[in-house]
């Protein structure tokens, strides 16, 4: 990962924001310009470009993303 990847991509062990997914995660790794995320409670790891990532720490952020997440679940059992 080069030295501006580097800046850019969130440390390991801190919540991350996937732009793109709309999905809150921890930052479990970064290495050649890719950051994997996993969810907070666990599950499967995911990959994202280091542009696609930001850091997560706003509590109106942290209430979107867990209604965007039990949004995605009530779609996926076919709920909404």
């Amino acid at each position: 990962m080069s030295a501006q990847e580097s800046a850019e991509a969130p440390e390991v062990g801190t919540l991350a924001r996937d732009v793109q997914g709309d999905r809150v995660g921890v930052v479990v790794d970064r290495m050649g310009g890719h950051v994997w995320l996993r969810p907070r409670k666990g599950g499967r790891e995911w990959t994202v470009p280091v542009g696609g990532v930001e850091p997560f720490n706003e509590p109106a952020d942290d209430l979107s993303a867990r209604v965007a997440e039990a949004n995605k679940q009530s779609r996926d059992r076919g709920l909404l």
